[in-house]
């Protein structure tokens, strides 16, 4: 889901990082309609382009009801790690 060329400019260049991990809002058909930070890294660029990157290419398979009717749903990520490797 992530590519290195995702990290944001100014966090590579000042050597941040850190652990973010979202909620996420799923539509019916699998999109995700919304995305809040859960646990911040501590670095407003990290957590942003989490968010966007998530939005962007992230699928789901939808919750489903009690009659098998695709629903909204919500789906806490696990925490992404920002690291830069070296």
């Amino acid at each position: 889901l992530f590519r290195s060329e995702d990290y944001p400019d100014d966090a590579m260049t000042s050597g941040q990082g850190g652990d973010t991990s979202f909620t996420l809002m799923i539509d019916e058909k699998g999109g995700v309609m919304d995305c809040a930070i859960r646990e911040s890294s501590g670095v407003a660029t990290l957590d942003a382009m989490g968010c966007q990157v998530i939005r962007e290419r992230a699928r789901f398979t939808p919750a489903k009801d009690a009659t098998g009717k695709p629903v909204k749903g919500i789906y806490l990520t696990p925490k992404i790690r920002w690291q830069i490797a070296g």
